[in-house]
């Protein structure tokens, strides 16, 4: 389970990474191209944990009526 969470989360770690070194290149060079491939990085970084916030919520969500469900159907 942990294997699968880290793997999961490398993908957001990986693209904060490439902001953070991209923008440092960027800002000792000089290059505006640079910068915006950086932030692009950011960008796709918080869209990616956005995502998976959803995904959590909809999950428990879910849990939460499906157990509610199974309770009632105990008694």
């Amino acid at each position: 389970f942990y294997l699968i969470m880290a793997g999961i989360y490398f993908i957001p770690v990986f693209f904060l990474f490439q902001f953070g070194h991209k923008t440092k290149q960027a800002v000792l060079n000089e290059d505006s191209s640079l910068l915006t491939f950086g932030l692009k990085k950011l960008n796709a970084h918080y869209k990616f944990l956005g995502i998976l916030l959803i995904f959590g919520i909809v999950l428990y969500f879910l849990l939460i009526i499906f157990g509610a469900f199974g309770a009632l159907l105990m008694t």
